[in-house]
């Protein structure tokens, strides 16, 4: 279990699950937001860049590169060779800017961008396979195809404006989303038809 807590990675030993144990804790440069796991290694998104470390050894991630950016709130999620983060104006991030950065990770030593997207106030961002669901705050939800990600803009498969949402979990065809208003599940097996399955209503 890897967990992050703004400048600190904790590293868990779940071996035994009654009873975790760090086996270690490393320091890092940048306030750190989001994980995500892919291709043996962490793609940390902090306020500032997008943070790569290996799990060649899982007890000891051991870092490999740093894509930097300005001030802004980054989530960050992967699908093959490429790197997908959001970076937003709002909460400490106030010398952000509001769009979607298409990265090259082909070389994870060298994070290189590609392409810039310009949105509303993008936060929270889901992938599976070639979908890409993307919490565009005061926008609503966003869902594009990504075959191309170079020109995702001019696939866009859906979009649900009426919500206030702001982060979402893709897991075996149901999209679990969290908004202002509680919990939504949406099933999106065909993309080409997303649709509301329930709700759970949080004050």
């Amino acid at each position: 279990l890897y967990t992050v807590e703004e400048t600190a990675l904790t590293t868990y030993d779940l071996t035994d699950p009654t009873s975790p144990t760090v086996t270690d804790e490393e320091q890092i440069t940048l306030v750190a937001e989001t994980i995500f796991p892919a291709q043996d290694h962490l793609f940390i998104g902090t306020q500032n860049g997008m943070l790569i470390y290996s799990l060649s050894n899982p007890d000891d991630p051991s870092w490999v590169s740093t894509y930097d950016h300005v001030v802004s709130c980054d989530p960050v999620v992967v699908d093959g060779d490429y790197a997908y983060v959001t970076l937003a104006t709002g909460r400490q991030c106030w010398m952000g800017i509001n769009q979607l950065e298409v990265i090259d990770i082909s070389n994870l030593a060298n994070p290189t961008l590609l392409r810039e997207f310009e949105m509303n106030n993008p936060q929270g961002l889901g992938v599976d396979q070639n979908t890409l669901f993307l919490c565009d705050n005061g926008a609503g939800l966003k869902v594009f195809d990504i075959t191309d990600p170079l020109s995702l803009d001019q696939h866009q498969l859906a979009t649900f404006p009426e919500i206030n949402t702001y982060d979402v979990i893709p897991y075996q065809d149901v999209l679990i989303m969290v908004g202002g208003d509680g919990i939504r599940f949406y099933d999106y097996s065909d993309v080409q038809n997303i649709y509301l399955v329930s709700t759970i209503d949080v004050q």
